[in-house]
């Protein structure tokens, strides 16, 4: 769709397995496939940080698929709690553990607990979803590291106004089918959820590049792949160290954005002919940083401005309706948010039988 009226184009669904930097060739499902760029956004993935076995227990929220597995198993936990007879076990499945106070884990632990004690408590006899626990762990001294820490202790407040049950400084050493262990602590649950970081996808390790921290791509300040200046590295999977603030380019969307079009800019002057394209480096605009943490609460930082609230939800609402592709689409998607904020119903309520994504 996004595509559609630009012949030129061709989409192709399959799994990139190689890139033959010296043939320019890249390698899916046993197609070659020539160029003469190549652009590569291969995201991220969560990062275990050496224990990969726990993604059986606590997946990550990087993929669809991922996201469909999770809101499948909560829903279940919730429908097995109505069944169970002990005590014990009823109290693991109505137990959700988010690791990872980060944007994703504030706004994860956030909207799970507006789930029990909001949208669903009507659909079952037996037990009472309000008092289903919602566990978020962190390994440092704050929630939203990333953020500035007035806009933490906000969110903080945030979090347990909702009774979000908040452990500071409570790295997790263990997980396991049935809970985990962390901060010297024995946690019960069926419910663990992963979002204490990322790292580049394998594809990114694969082109033998050097490799800064999380497996990313040190590249060029033009995005290119150091000797091969046809080769573009973009977005979560790039690591640039910006000259203008010395810092690296975070692994966030609006970094992904604004790289995409400076390479997007570099190839169209270059196939037109023209010099000097790729003189000025690519230099990251900060356009600042939100986190939502339910309704009518979130908070944002634009520069030296730091408010939270209505008003920040307000705008976090906002910018996600505005990057969305499509009228069609921006329309949808705020309908359902005018109907769910009025009337506190969330319709994609679906217990469906999905099987994690292998790891790309």
């Amino acid at each position: 769709t996004i595509l559609r009226h630009q012949q030129n184009a061709r989409v192709m669904l399959a799994q990139v397995d190689a890139v033959d930097l010296p043939a320019r060739r890249v390698i899916a499902g046993g197609t070659a496939i020539g160029y003469d760029y190549l652009v590569l956004a291969p995201g991220a993935v969560d990062n275990y940080f050496g224990h990969e076995d726990w993604r059986e227990f606590a997946p990550g929220m990087k993929a669809v698929e991922e996201a469909t597995f999770i809101r499948s198993r909560l829903l279940r936990s919730f429908e097995r709690a109505e069944l169970e007879a002990d005590a014990q076990t009823r109290a693991a499945h109505l137990t959700f553990i988010i690791v990872g106070a980060g944007p994703t884990g504030v706004e994860l632990a956030g909207a799970i607990k507006e789930l029990a004690v909001d949208v669903i408590p009507r659909d079952y006899r037996v037990v009472d979803t309000r008092h289903a626990r919602v566990i978020l762990l962190e390994a440092g001294r704050r929630v939203l590291p990333a953020f500035h820490p007035d806009s933490s202790r906000r969110a903080l407040a945030q979090l347990r106004t909702l009774n979000v049950e908040v452990r500071l400084g409570a790295p997790v050493t263990r997980v396991l089918a049935d809970g985990v262990e962390a901060g010297g602590e024995r946690l019960h649950s069926y419910n663990v959820i992963w979002t204490a970081g990322v790292r580049a996808a394998r594809l990114a390790a694969a082109l033998g590049a050097p490799v800064g921290p999380g497996g990313r791509v040190k590249v060029a300040p033009d995005c290119s792949l150091p000797g091969h200046p046809e080769v573009f590295v973009i977005g979560d999977a790039a690591w640039l160290i910006d000259p203008a603030s010395g810092m690296a380019v975070p692994g966030v969307s609006q970094g992904a954005l604004q790289m995409g079009r400076y390479v997007a800019r570099i190839i169209d002057a270059e196939l037109q002919g023209a010099a000097g394209a790729r003189a000025r480096g690519f230099h990251y605009r900060d356009w600042g940083s939100m986190a939502t943490v339910g309704k009518s609460r979130a908070v944002v930082e634009l520069g030296r401005l730091r408010f939270g609230g209505l008003l920040a939800w307000l705008a976090w609402m906002a910018l996600h309706i505005t990057v969305l592709i499509g009228f069609r689409n921006r329309l949808a998607v705020l309908s359902s948010w005018i109907y769910s904020y009025l009337f506190f119903r969330r319709g994609s309520r679906l217990i469906t039988r999905v099987a994690l994504p292998e790891e790309t």
